[in-house]
Protein backbone atom coordinates (compact mmCIF):
# COMPACT_ATOMS: atom_id res chain seq x y z
CA UNK A 1 0.00 0.00 0.00
CA UNK A 2 1.43 3.38 -1.01
CA UNK A 3 1.46 6.66 0.86
CA UNK A 4 -1.29 9.12 0.03
CA UNK A 5 -0.93 12.84 0.60
CA UNK A 6 -4.23 13.20 2.46
CA UNK A 7 -4.07 9.96 4.43
CA UNK A 8 -2.53 9.40 7.87
CA UNK A 9 0.82 7.62 7.61
CA UNK A 10 0.22 5.38 10.66
CA UNK A 11 -3.09 4.34 9.10
CA UNK A 12 -1.30 3.30 5.90
CA UNK A 13 1.29 1.41 7.94
CA UNK A 14 -1.47 -0.26 9.94
CA UNK A 15 -3.16 -1.63 6.82
CA UNK A 16 0.16 -2.55 5.19
CA UNK A 17 1.35 -4.51 8.23
CA UNK A 18 -1.96 -6.35 8.63
CA UNK A 19 -1.87 -7.30 4.98
CA UNK A 20 1.64 -8.70 5.33
CA UNK A 21 0.89 -10.58 8.54
CA UNK A 22 -2.22 -12.10 7.01
CA UNK A 23 -0.23 -13.16 3.94
CA UNK A 24 2.29 -14.96 6.19
CA UNK A 25 -0.62 -16.46 8.14
CA UNK A 26 -1.98 -18.02 4.96
CA UNK A 27 1.39 -19.64 4.36
CA UNK A 28 1.45 -21.25 7.79
CA UNK A 29 -2.19 -22.25 7.52
CA UNK A 30 -1.43 -24.13 4.32
CA UNK A 31 -0.37 -27.75 4.23
CA UNK A 32 3.24 -28.49 5.24
CA UNK A 33 4.10 -29.07 1.58
CA UNK A 34 3.65 -25.33 0.98
CA UNK A 35 6.78 -24.60 3.01
CA UNK A 36 8.90 -26.98 0.95
CA UNK A 37 9.32 -24.28 -1.67
CA UNK A 38 12.26 -22.02 -0.84
CA UNK A 39 10.64 -19.01 -2.50
CA UNK A 40 7.56 -19.39 -0.30
CA UNK A 41 9.70 -19.56 2.84
CA UNK A 42 11.64 -16.48 1.76
CA UNK A 43 8.51 -14.49 0.99
CA UNK A 44 6.76 -15.30 4.28
CA UNK A 45 9.89 -14.46 6.28
CA UNK A 46 10.28 -11.22 4.36
CA UNK A 47 6.69 -10.19 5.07
CA UNK A 48 7.24 -10.58 8.81
CA UNK A 49 10.60 -8.78 8.84
CA UNK A 50 9.22 -5.82 6.90
CA UNK A 51 6.21 -5.68 9.20
CA UNK A 52 8.46 -5.43 12.23
CA UNK A 53 10.52 -2.72 10.55
CA UNK A 54 7.50 -0.56 9.78
CA UNK A 55 6.09 -0.99 13.28
CA UNK A 56 9.36 0.30 14.73
CA UNK A 57 8.90 3.49 12.73
CA UNK A 58 5.54 4.20 14.42
CA UNK A 59 6.43 2.65 17.78
CA UNK A 60 5.47 5.78 19.74
CA UNK A 61 2.01 5.99 18.21
CA UNK A 62 1.48 2.24 18.52
CA UNK A 63 2.42 2.30 22.21
CA UNK A 64 5.28 0.49 23.95
CA UNK A 65 3.29 -2.48 25.29
CA UNK A 66 1.39 -3.06 22.06
CA UNK A 67 4.61 -2.79 20.06
CA UNK A 68 6.54 -5.18 22.32
CA UNK A 69 3.79 -7.82 22.26
CA UNK A 70 3.43 -7.67 18.50
CA UNK A 71 7.15 -7.51 17.79
CA UNK A 72 7.82 -10.52 20.04
CA UNK A 73 5.12 -12.59 18.38
CA UNK A 74 6.28 -11.75 14.86
CA UNK A 75 9.90 -12.47 15.81
CA UNK A 76 9.03 -15.86 17.32
CA UNK A 77 6.84 -16.78 14.36
CA UNK A 78 9.63 -16.07 11.90
CA UNK A 79 12.28 -18.16 13.67
CA UNK A 80 11.33 -21.52 12.11
CA UNK A 81 11.41 -19.84 8.70
CA UNK A 82 14.84 -18.45 9.54
CA UNK A 83 16.02 -21.97 10.38
CA UNK A 84 14.80 -23.21 6.98
CA UNK A 85 16.37 -20.25 5.21
CA UNK A 86 19.71 -20.57 6.99
CA UNK A 87 19.97 -24.28 6.23
CA UNK A 88 19.71 -23.53 2.52
CA UNK A 89 21.81 -20.36 2.54
CA UNK A 90 24.76 -22.17 4.09
CA UNK A 91 24.87 -24.40 1.02
CA UNK A 92 24.53 -21.37 -1.26
CA UNK A 93 27.37 -19.65 0.62
CA UNK A 94 29.60 -22.67 0.09
CA UNK A 95 28.71 -22.69 -3.61
CA UNK A 96 29.62 -18.99 -3.83
CA UNK A 97 33.07 -19.73 -2.43
CA UNK A 98 33.51 -22.35 -5.14
CA UNK A 99 32.38 -20.02 -7.92
CA UNK A 100 34.77 -17.34 -6.72
CA UNK A 101 37.58 -19.83 -7.13
CA UNK A 102 38.36 -19.83 -3.44
CA UNK A 103 37.40 -23.46 -2.92
CA UNK A 104 37.78 -26.41 -5.28
CA UNK A 105 34.90 -28.77 -6.00
CA UNK A 106 36.88 -31.63 -4.47
CA UNK A 107 37.47 -29.73 -1.22
CA UNK A 108 33.86 -28.58 -1.06
CA UNK A 109 32.29 -32.00 -1.69
CA UNK A 110 32.39 -33.41 1.89
CA UNK A 111 31.32 -30.06 3.34
CA UNK A 112 28.40 -29.81 0.92
CA UNK A 113 27.32 -33.37 1.74
CA UNK A 114 27.33 -32.61 5.46
CA UNK A 115 25.38 -29.37 4.94
CA UNK A 116 22.81 -31.15 2.76
CA UNK A 117 22.29 -33.72 5.51
CA UNK A 118 21.88 -30.95 8.06
CA UNK A 119 19.36 -29.18 5.84
CA UNK A 120 17.21 -32.29 5.57
CA UNK A 121 17.21 -32.63 9.35
CA UNK A 122 16.12 -29.00 9.79
CA UNK A 123 13.34 -29.33 7.22
CA UNK A 124 12.06 -32.50 8.85
CA UNK A 125 12.08 -30.86 12.29
CA UNK A 126 10.25 -27.72 11.12
CA UNK A 127 7.80 -29.12 8.59
CA UNK A 128 6.56 -32.04 10.67
CA UNK A 129 6.15 -30.18 13.96
CA UNK A 130 2.38 -29.62 13.97
CA UNK A 131 2.33 -28.18 17.47
CA UNK A 132 4.85 -25.53 16.50
CA UNK A 133 2.86 -24.65 13.40
CA UNK A 134 -0.33 -24.25 15.44
CA UNK A 135 1.51 -21.97 17.88
CA UNK A 136 2.84 -19.83 15.05
CA UNK A 137 -0.61 -19.52 13.48
CA UNK A 138 -2.04 -18.48 16.85
CA UNK A 139 0.68 -15.87 17.41
CA UNK A 140 0.24 -14.38 13.95
CA UNK A 141 -3.53 -14.23 14.36
CA UNK A 142 -3.12 -12.45 17.71
CA UNK A 143 -0.67 -9.99 16.14
CA UNK A 144 -3.12 -9.22 13.36
CA UNK A 145 -5.88 -8.56 15.90
CA UNK A 146 -3.63 -6.29 17.97
CA UNK A 147 -2.82 -4.18 14.91
CA UNK A 148 -6.49 -4.15 13.91
CA UNK A 149 -7.36 -2.68 17.32
CA UNK A 150 -4.79 0.09 17.04
CA UNK A 151 -6.28 3.53 16.41
CA UNK A 152 -3.45 5.84 15.24
CA UNK A 153 -3.45 9.07 17.22
CA UNK A 154 -1.30 11.25 14.98
CA UNK A 155 -1.25 12.45 11.42
CA UNK A 156 1.36 14.13 9.27
CA UNK A 157 5.11 14.02 9.87
CA UNK A 158 5.28 13.63 13.66
CA UNK A 159 4.77 9.87 13.98
CA UNK A 160 7.27 9.00 11.26
CA UNK A 161 9.71 11.85 11.99
CA UNK A 162 10.31 10.53 15.50
CA UNK A 163 10.64 6.98 14.21
CA UNK A 164 13.03 7.94 11.43
CA UNK A 165 15.24 9.85 13.87
CA UNK A 166 15.44 6.83 16.17
CA UNK A 167 16.00 4.43 13.25
CA UNK A 168 18.81 6.46 11.70
CA UNK A 169 20.47 7.14 15.07
CA UNK A 170 20.43 3.48 16.03
CA UNK A 171 21.71 2.46 12.61
CA UNK A 172 24.54 4.96 12.78
CA UNK A 173 25.52 3.86 16.30
CA UNK A 174 25.40 0.19 15.31
CA UNK A 175 27.59 0.84 12.28
CA UNK A 176 30.16 2.68 14.41
CA UNK A 177 30.15 -0.19 16.91
CA UNK A 178 30.64 -2.73 14.12
CA UNK A 179 33.63 -0.80 12.77
CA UNK A 180 35.20 -0.43 16.21
CA UNK A 181 34.57 -3.94 17.53
CA UNK A 182 34.40 -6.06 14.39
CA UNK A 183 32.66 -8.86 16.31
CA UNK A 184 30.08 -11.12 14.68
CA UNK A 185 27.43 -9.82 17.09
CA UNK A 186 28.19 -6.16 16.33
CA UNK A 187 28.18 -6.74 12.57
CA UNK A 188 24.89 -8.61 12.76
CA UNK A 189 23.34 -5.85 14.88
CA UNK A 190 24.46 -3.31 12.30
CA UNK A 191 22.74 -5.30 9.60
CA UNK A 192 19.46 -5.44 11.55
CA UNK A 193 19.46 -1.72 12.26
CA UNK A 194 20.27 -0.90 8.64
CA UNK A 195 17.39 -3.15 7.60
CA UNK A 196 15.12 -0.93 9.70
CA UNK A 197 16.42 2.12 7.81
CA UNK A 198 15.92 0.31 4.51
CA UNK A 199 12.29 -0.52 5.27
CA UNK A 200 11.59 3.02 6.49
CA UNK A 201 13.11 4.77 3.46
CA UNK A 202 11.51 2.30 1.06
CA UNK A 203 8.17 3.21 2.56
CA UNK A 204 8.58 6.95 1.90
CA UNK A 205 10.69 6.78 -1.27
CA UNK A 206 7.82 8.08 -3.43
CA UNK A 207 7.99 11.43 -1.60
CA UNK A 208 11.19 12.34 -3.52
CA UNK A 209 12.40 9.33 -5.54
CA UNK A 210 15.41 11.04 -7.11
CA UNK A 211 16.79 11.91 -3.66
CA UNK A 212 15.61 8.93 -1.62
CA UNK A 213 16.24 6.06 -4.04
CA UNK A 214 20.04 6.36 -3.67
CA UNK A 215 19.60 6.04 0.11
CA UNK A 216 17.41 2.98 -0.38
CA UNK A 217 19.98 1.50 -2.78
CA UNK A 218 22.87 2.09 -0.37
CA UNK A 219 20.94 0.62 2.56
CA UNK A 220 20.01 -2.40 0.45
CA UNK A 221 23.61 -2.91 -0.70
CA UNK A 222 24.92 -2.57 2.86
CA UNK A 223 22.47 -5.10 4.27
CA UNK A 224 23.38 -7.50 1.45
CA UNK A 225 27.08 -7.18 2.28
CA UNK A 226 26.50 -7.63 6.00
CA UNK A 227 24.16 -10.52 5.23
CA UNK A 228 26.88 -12.26 3.20
CA UNK A 229 29.32 -11.69 6.04
CA UNK A 230 26.84 -13.14 8.56
CA UNK A 231 26.22 -16.19 6.38
CA UNK A 232 29.96 -16.85 6.19
CA UNK A 233 30.24 -16.54 9.97
CA UNK A 234 27.36 -18.96 10.51
CA UNK A 235 28.84 -21.39 7.97
CA UNK A 236 32.11 -21.44 9.89
CA UNK A 237 30.31 -21.84 13.23
CA UNK A 238 28.25 -24.78 11.94
CA UNK A 239 31.29 -26.49 10.43
CA UNK A 240 33.32 -26.04 13.63
CA UNK A 241 30.39 -27.02 15.86
CA UNK A 242 27.66 -29.31 14.60
CA UNK A 243 29.72 -30.80 11.77
CA UNK A 244 33.11 -30.99 13.49
CA UNK A 245 33.10 -34.77 13.86
CA UNK A 246 31.79 -35.32 10.33
CA UNK A 247 34.53 -33.41 8.50
CA UNK A 248 38.31 -33.89 8.35
CA UNK A 249 40.31 -31.26 10.25
CA UNK A 250 42.17 -30.34 7.07
CA UNK A 251 38.92 -29.42 5.30
CA UNK A 252 37.70 -27.38 8.25
CA UNK A 253 40.98 -25.50 8.53
CA UNK A 254 41.03 -24.76 4.81
CA UNK A 255 37.49 -23.42 4.95
CA UNK A 256 38.36 -21.27 7.96
CA UNK A 257 41.17 -19.55 6.07
CA UNK A 258 39.01 -18.92 3.00
CA UNK A 259 36.07 -17.62 5.03
CA UNK A 260 38.30 -15.25 7.01
CA UNK A 261 39.81 -13.84 3.81
CA UNK A 262 36.43 -13.37 2.16
CA UNK A 263 34.99 -11.72 5.28
CA UNK A 264 37.84 -9.20 5.45
CA UNK A 265 37.07 -8.14 1.89
CA UNK A 266 33.32 -7.87 2.52
CA UNK A 267 33.77 -5.92 5.75
CA UNK A 268 36.04 -3.40 4.03
CA UNK A 269 33.32 -2.78 1.43
CA UNK A 270 30.70 -2.53 4.17
CA UNK A 271 32.73 0.06 6.09
CA UNK A 272 33.07 2.26 3.02
CA UNK A 273 29.38 2.04 2.22
CA UNK A 274 28.34 2.47 5.84
CA UNK A 275 30.35 5.67 6.20
CA UNK A 276 28.56 7.06 3.16
CA UNK A 277 25.09 5.99 4.26
CA UNK A 278 25.49 7.32 7.80
CA UNK A 279 27.59 10.39 6.94
CA UNK A 280 25.08 12.91 8.30
CA UNK A 281 24.08 13.56 11.93
CA UNK A 282 20.61 12.12 12.58
CA UNK A 283 18.95 15.53 12.98
CA UNK A 284 20.33 16.76 9.65
CA UNK A 285 19.32 13.56 7.88
CA UNK A 286 15.75 13.66 9.18
CA UNK A 287 15.39 17.40 8.56
CA UNK A 288 16.29 16.79 4.93
CA UNK A 289 13.65 14.10 4.63
CA UNK A 290 11.14 16.37 6.38
CA UNK A 291 11.77 19.00 3.70
CA UNK A 292 11.00 16.46 0.98
CA UNK A 293 7.86 15.48 2.88
CA UNK A 294 6.57 19.05 3.19
CA UNK A 295 7.14 19.73 -0.51
CA UNK A 296 5.31 16.52 -1.40
CA UNK A 297 2.35 17.31 0.84
CA UNK A 298 2.04 20.85 -0.56
CA UNK A 299 1.23 19.39 -3.95
CA UNK A 300 -2.04 18.10 -2.50
CA UNK A 301 -3.21 21.61 -1.61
Amino acid sequence: MKLKRKRSVPTVIKHTVRKRIDAALKTFNAKPEALVDDATVHQARRQLKRSRGLLRMVKDDLGRKRFERTNRRLRDASRPLSDLRDAKVLIDTLEALCKQGSLSATSARPIRKALEGRRQQVRKRVLKNRRMRRTIVSELAKSSRIIAGWSPAHRGWKPIGTGLTRTYRRGRAAMEAAVQRGSDAALHESRKRTKDLLYATEFIVQVRPQALQPIVDDAHALTDLLGDDHDLAVLQDVVDGELELRLPAARRNQLERLVARRRRHIQQQARTLGHRLYAQPDAQFVDRLHGYWKAWRRKAQ
